[in-house]
C-alpha cells in the first residue's frame, strides 16, 4: 500500500517511496489521473467520457450505492449508446446484498439501455426489485425474481396497441387468482389473467372488475387448448396442423351406448338405445372388434339384445354395469347371438345379467350363443334367469367351436351354464356357479375341459351328458349340491386332482360324489378326493365312487381318498379292464367270490379290477400259464399272483377248485 515518506525515516528509499504515493493520483506527466474514490463517498463533476459501461464491481460493496445525475436540466436527450451503468459480480457468490443505484434523470428522453445487471454464473439478485419512475411516480419495477410489476394504468400507455396489426387494444398480463376470473379490482378491455388451475381469463368489458370469459378454443401456443363439452368416453384428438387445436371425438371403434340414448338409471327402458349402439358398431367395423361400452349404471331391457360377429360387449364391472330384464318381461335371452348362422369373434366382459326373475321375468337365457365360435365370455355374472344362465348352442351345419368361458359367475339360474352336442371345444376356467336348481355345469357338448371351477349348492356340481367324448376336469370343487358331486355318462372321461365333499344334501346318503353310470366308458380317475366329512350339516355321501353296471369301456382309478362315506369308499360292478389300485376307503383284501374253472388250455382274465393271488387245489394240472407264459407244472400249486386285467391258463386232465383272495 502506497504511503509518503516519514520524515527524517526511510534512510535511502525516500524518494522511492514518495514516487510510489504519486504515481496513485498522477500520470508520469505529472497530469492527474480519472481517479474515483473507492472507500468513501465522492461527487463527481463534470463530463466524464468513459471507453465503455462504467462498471460498479459488487462483490464486496454491501451497502454501498452510486448516485447518477444523468440530467439537471429539463427537455433533454440522453443518448446512451451501451448503457448508463454496468453492475457487474466477478467471484460467483450466490448474492448481492445492499449494491443500491438511483439513475436520476429529471426529464426529457433517454435513449438506449440504462441498466445491464451481470450476477455471473451462479448468482441471485437478493435484494427487493429495480423501480423505474416518471417524476418519482413508479411506472413499473421488476421484482427479485425477474417478474414485471405494473403500476398504475397509464403503464398500458408505454404499449401502443397500434403496434400490432389489428389490434384494438393493448393487452396486460394482470397477474394469477386461485380459480375463476378477479373478483375485485379495475381492469381494461384485453387484460387477462391465469388461475392455479392452467385456465386463462379475458377481460371483454372493461370495469370492476369487468367482465371476463375463458375461451372455450384454443389458447395458443403457449398452453393446451382443451375445448368445453365432450361426454363419456369421448377423447381429444387433433383438429389442424395448429398446435394445441383439438377437439373432442368419439372413437371409430368405441361406442358408448349412452351416446345413442340409454339411461342407464334402472327404470328407463334402455333397450333400442342399447341396439342403436351395436348397429353403429356394426355399420362401423370392417373387419370386427368394435367396442360397445356401458359406462356404470343399471340398463332395462324388454326384449333381446342380439350381438353379431366381431363385437365386443364391454361394462364397467360385475358390480357397476348391470343389465336387468324388465318386470314380468318374457324373453328367449338378455343377449343372444343370430340363428342359423356362425357368429365368429364376440367377447363379452366386465357386466352381469340380472334376469329379475324375483319381479316375475321369464328369461331362458342370459347369454345364448348360436354357432358361436372363437369367442370369450369373461367376468360376466349372471344372476336370477329362470332358464339357463349362459347357454352355447348350434346345430351340425353350424357347430359352435373354441369358445371359453373364464372368471364368471352364476347365482339362482337354472342351469348355471349349458353346453349342447352343437358346441364343441369348450374350455370353462376359474368359474364359480352355485345355487341353481339345475347342474351348476352340464356338458352337452364334446371336446370340453373344466378347469379350476366350482360347482356349488345346486341339483348336481357337473353332468357329462352321454352324447359327450372328451372331456377333461381338472382341480374343480364340488360339494354342497342335492344329488351328485360328478355325474358322467359320456366317454373318455378324466378327472385329475378334484375334491367332491357332502354331495347328497337333499337325502343324505344315498347319492355318491362321483357316479359313472351305465353307457358311460372309458374313465380315468386319479389323485382325486371324494369324502363324506362335512364342514356344514351331517349331509354324507353313500360312496366316494360308485361304478355302476352295464358301462361300455372300463374305469380306471389311482391314488384316491375315498374316506368317510356313509356306505364305503367304493362301490363297482365290475367291467373287463377295470382298474383301481393305491384307493384310501377302498380294501379289496379278503376272499372274493371265484369266477368257473375255465376248460384246459383256456384263458382267463381277472375280473376284478385289482391284483389277486388265486390257489389252486385237486384235479390233475400240467401247465399254468401267465399272460400267455408258461409257469411250468411243477410248483406245486400254491399261490399264483394274477394282477388286474391279466390273463390265467390252466392245462389239466382233470377239473381243479380254486380261490381268489383279493390283494
Amino acid at each position: 500500500m502506497s504511503r509518503l515518506p516519514i520524515p527524517g525515516g526511510d534512510g535511502d528509499v525516500w524518494g522511492q517511496i514518495l514516487n510510489d504515493f504519486l504515481k496513485v493520483s498522477h500520470n508520469v506527466d505529472g497530469t492527474l489521473k480519472n481517479v474515483v474514490d473507492t472507500t468513501d463517498d465522492q461527487t463527481v463533476n463534470g463530463s466524464k467520457t468513459f471507453g465503455g459501461p462504467p462498471i460498479f464491481n459488487a462483490n464486496a460493496h454491501f451497502g454501498q450505492r452510486i448516485l447518477w445525475n444523468v440530467d439537471a436540466g429539463n427537455n433533454t436527450t440522453v443518448d446512451a449508446n451501451n448503457s448508463i451503468i454496468a453492475i457487474t459480480r466477478t467471484d460467483n457468490i450466490n448474492s448481492n446484498v445492499g449494491a443500491f443505484m438511483n439513475l436520476f434523470h429529471a426529464s426529457g428522453t433517454f435513449h438506449g439501455d440504462a441498466i445491464i445487471m451481470n450476477f455471473g454464473s451462479s448468482g441471485v439478485w437478493d435484494g427487493n426489485y429495480v423501480d423505474f419512475q416518471n417524476n418519482n411516480t413508479s411506472k413499473f419495477k421488476v421484482d427479485s425474481n425477474g417478474n414485471t410489476i405494473m403500476a398504475g394504468a397509464s403503464i398500458a400507455k408505454t404499449q401502443s396497441a397500434n403496434g400490432i396489426t389489428g389490434a384494438t387494444a393493448a393487452s396486460r398480463y394482470a397477474g394469477a387468482t386461485v380459480s375463476g376470473a378477479p373478483s375485485t379490482g379495475s381492469f381494461l378491455v384485453g387484460d387477462f389473467v391465469i388461475d392455479q388451475t392452467g385456465s386463462v381469463w379475458v377481460c371483454t368489458v372493461a370495469g370492476s372488475p369487468g367482465t371476463w370469459i375463458r375461451p372455450s378454443g384454443p389458447v395458443g401456443a403457449t398452453g393446451p387448448g382443451v375445448p368445453v363439452g365432450g361426454t363419456t368416453g369421448q377423447m381429444l384428438i387433433k383438429n389442424s396442423g395448429t398446435n394445441y387445436d383439438t377437439k373432442w371425438s368419439t372413437p371409430i371403434d368405441w361406442f358408448n351406448v349412452k351416446t345413442y340414448g340409454a339411461t342407464g338409471n334402472g327404470s328407463s327402458d334402455d333397450t333400442s338405445a342399447i341396439q342403436a349402439a351395436v348397429t353403429a358398431a356394426i355399420s362401423a367395423s370392417v373387419s370386427g372388434g368394435c367396442i360397445v361400452y356401458f359406462p356404470i349404471g343399471i340398463y332395462m331391457i324388454a326384449s333381446p339384445i342380439t350381438i353379431p360377429g366381431g363385437i365386443y360387449i364391454l361394462g364397467a364391472g360385475m358390480g357397476g354395469t348391470i343389465i336387468r330384464a324388465a318386470a314380468s318381461s318374457t324373453m328367449n335371452a338378455m343377449l343372444t347371438t343370430p340363428t342359423g348362422q356362425f357368429s365368429y369373434e364376440i367377447t363379452v366382459s366386465d357386466i352381469q345379467l340380472d334376469g329379475n326373475s324375483t319381479n316375475s321375468a321369464t328369461v331362458t337365457n342370459g347369454f345364448y350363443g348360436y354357432g358361436l365360435t372363437d369367442s370369450i365370455i369373461q367376468r360376466v355374472r349372471v344372476v336370477q334367469v329362470s332358464g339357463n344362465g349362459i347357454q352355447l348352442d348350434g346345430s351340425p351345419t353350424f357347430l359352435g367351436t373354441a369358445n371359453k368361458v373364464v372368471n364368471s359367475f352364476a347365482r339362482v339360474c337354472g342351469i348355471g351354464l349349458l353346453t349342447t352336442s352343437g358346441s364343441t371345444d369348450t374350455l370353462i376356467q376359474g368359474c364359480d356357479f352355485g345355487d341353481c336348481t339345475g347342474q351348476a355345469y352340464y356338458i352337452g357338448g364334446s371336446n370340453s375341459s373344466l378347469v379350476g371351477s366350482i360347482g356349488w349348492g345346486s341339483l348336481t356340481g357337473c353332468s357329462i351328458d352321454a352324447s359327450t367324448i372328451l372331456t377333461w376336469i381338472d382341480g374343480c370343487r364340488f360339494d354342497n349340491n342335492e344329488l351328485n358331486g360328478l355325474y358322467i355318462a359320456g366317454k373318455n372321461t378324466q378327472v385329475t386332482g378334484c375334491l367332491f365333499e357332502a354331495n347328497s344334501h337333499a337325502s343324505s346318503g344315498t347319492k355318491a360324489g362321483i357316479e359313472v353310470v351305465s353307457g358311460a366308458g372309458n374313465v380315468l380317475i386319479t389323485g382325486t378326493r371324494s369324502i363324506g366329512v362335512t364342514t356344514v350339516g351331517t349331509t354324507q355321501q353313500s360312496y366316494g365312487l360308485l361304478l355302476d353296471a352295464g358301462r361300455v369301456g372300463p374305469a380306471t382309478i389311482a391314488d384316491c381318498d375315498f374316506t368317510g362315506n356313509g356306505s364305503g369308499g367304493l362301490s363297482y360292478t365290475a367291467v373287463s379292464g377295470d382298474r383301481i389300485s393305491n384307493v384310501t376307503g377302498f380294501s379289496p383284501a379278503g376272499p372274493q367270490t371265484p369266477p368257473g374253472v375255465p376248460a384246459s388250455t383256456t384263458p382267463l382274465t381277472n375280473p376284478f379290477p385289482f391284483d389277486c393271488t388265486v390257489y389252486l387245489t385237486g384235479g390233475t394240472i400240467s401247465n399254468v400259464a401267465l399272460g400267455g407264459t408258461s409257469i411250468g407244472s411243477t410248483y406245486g400249486y400254491g399261490g399264483v399272483r394274477v394282477a388286474a386285467g391279466q390273463t390265467i391258463t390252466l392245462t389239466y386232465s382233470s377239473t381243479p377248485t380254486w380261490a381268489w383272495i383279493g390283494d
